[in-house]
């Protein structure tokens, strides 16, 4: 049924982007989700081609101007729909740190290192080997950052914080 306001009538449409968050017609924000991962990508990806040049501090500085602050834009608005997405960023963000403070491990995030061992069992056994030794919360720890899932907490509490302050 089309919907009308003083006689003109409104189109409809699937999603639309709205304050910088993309809102779709269920309320799923997967519209959001995809854009988020493609910034987080290709910020993670510039950050690690310059690793090499980056001291601690201005790692954990890049990473709260070109990630955190794109994952963090109205987190507790699309993110309650979009939970169980979180650990694919997350792992964008733990693999930039690997890489930094491990930088013999990096070779595990390069498709020429996968389409060189392509099928090679020792390769993938490997992998796994060096990657249940790392400690990501630790490495968040040296940087001074927050997982996403812990970043949703903290603004969430922060809001309600604030409102129960400023409530009479």
């Amino acid at each position: 049924m089309p919907l009308s306001c003083n006689g003109n009538y409104m189109e409809r449409v699937s999603n639309f982007k709205y304050l910088g968050v993309f809102i779709d017609e269920y309320f799923t924000f997967k519209t959001h989700y995809e854009h988020i991962l493609k910034r987080v990508c290709a910020s993670v990806g510039l950050i690690n081609g310059n690793r090499r040049m980056l001291t601690p501090q201005m790692l954990m500085f890049l990473l709260n101007a070109y990630v955190n602050s794109v994952t963090d834009y109205c987190l507790v608005v699309w993110d309650p729909s979009r939970i169980l997405d979180f650990k694919f960023i997350q792992n964008k963000i733990n693999e930039l740190l690997v890489a930094y403070f491990y930088p013999k491990m990096s070779k595990f995030y390069t498709k020429r290192f996968w389409k060189a061992h392509d099928g090679n069992v020792m390769a993938v056994k490997d992998c796994r080997t060096s990657h249940s030794k790392i400690d990501y919360y630790y490495l968040l720890e040296r940087c001074n950052q927050l997982t996403l899932s812990e970043r949703l907490k903290f603004f969430s509490a922060w809001n309600v914080y604030k409102n129960i302050r400023l409530t009479p």
